[in-house]
This record gives C-alpha cells, sequence and structure tokens, in this order.
C-alpha cells in the first residue's frame, strides 16, 4: 500500500513540475491548456481542502509551513496520515480508569 502511495506522490511532484514548466514556458497548443486547467483546478481544491483541514492540523501540533505545502501539493496524501498517526497515539496512551465504579467508597 505505501508504495501506491508513494507512486501517486511521484506522479503529482511530476505534474507540478510540468505545471511549474508550463507557466514559465508555456507548451503548444492542446497539452498547454490542458496541464494549466487542470493545474489550477487541482491547486483550487487542495486550497479548499486546507482550508477545511487546517484547525485540525493546527490542533495535532502539524500546521507549520511544512505541512501546509505538503497539503497544497498532496492533498490528502498528505493531512490524513498526520491525523491518523496522531489520533492512533492519543488513543494509546489513554489512562484506564483506575477506579471501579464498584470499589468507590
Amino acid at each position: 500500500m505505501y508504495w501506491i502511495v508513494g507512486a501517486i506522490r511521484a506522479c503529482l511532484l511530476g505534474f507540478w513540475l510540468l505545471f511549474i514548466i508550463n507557466t514559465l514556458m508555456p507548451f503548444d497548443g492542446y497539452w498547454g491548456l490542458s496541464i494549466m486547467a487542470v493545474g489550477v483546478l487541482i491547486m483550487t481544491l487542495h486550497l479548499a481542502e486546507l482550508a477545511v483541514v487546517y484547525q485540525r492540523l493546527v490542533v495535532v501540533g502539524r500546521a507549520d509551513r511544512r505541512d501546509v505545502v505538503g497539503v497544497l501539493l498532496f492533498g490528502v496524501l498528505h493531512w490524513l496520515p498526520l491525523l491518523r498517526n496522531r489520533t492512533s497515539k492519543v488513543n494509546d496512551h489513554a489512562e484506564p480508569n483506575d477506579v471501579d465504579k464498584d470499589d468507590a467508597p
């Protein structure tokens, strides 16, 4: 499963590289227009995603510049593991109730 996420991340990085190159030196015809349209759409979705998820990232202490850029580049592939890891650590460290209700004075 991890190699699939890694492959998707590599594809996204490749796409963002193409998007930047297309912005600086536009490709001719359909390719240039398509890359620009898809890039703007993905960036708009990732900005909306960041607006929704940002407060949860602040709560888990992962709202620094690196994580914001990660959400803008990779979207759910970046923030979902952060939130899953943090919530599983919180649940693992939950202390059991030391006093049973029957033993209470």
